[in-house]
């Protein structure tokens, strides 16, 4: 999204320029930019459940265009905080699936937070919501 802003930006600026530095050779021709579309993918759901004395996380995306997946986990408070700190969990690529799972096996009792970020082929991203799981010692 922001390379469509800035070749949309630029092109305007270029435009304008040329108007008014006085170049009139080229007055009756407009440059029009179509900005690329890019895939339209975003989170159809995000789930996560305790599984013995591990974690297992689902999520599912509402169309294509993902590459990849990061899924990373906090035990911190307040997961929305800019100081928590968050563990890389894996990378999972996409297969054009429409569903992922995860067990994530090594946690620590207690409250866990995951998160996922969905790399689009075009470079963009898209964060999940977070999910909780509740660990509890046996």
């Amino acid at each position: 999204m922001k390379q469509v802003l800035f070749t949309v930006i630029g092109s305007f600026l270029l435009f304008t320029g040329s108007i008014a530095s006085g170049n009139n050779a080229n007055k009756h021709i407009a440059a029009i930019v179509k900005p690329a579309l890019a895939p339209q993918c975003n989170f159809a759901f995000t789930r996560g459940h305790r599984k013995g004395n591990g974690a297992s996380i689902a999520w599912g995306m509402d169309g294509a265009g993902a590459a990849k997946f990061y899924v990373a986990r906090t035990y911190d408070f307040d997961p929305t905080d800019p100081y928590a700190v968050w563990e890389d969990v894996a990378t999972v690529s996409s297969n054009s699936s429409r569903s992922y799972k995860l067990d994530d096996n090594s946690v620590f009792p207690g409250t866990i937070h995951y998160r996922i970020v969905a790399v689009m082929t075009d470079g963009s991203s898209v964060t999940s919501e977070l999910i909780q799981v509740q660990i509890r010692k046996k």
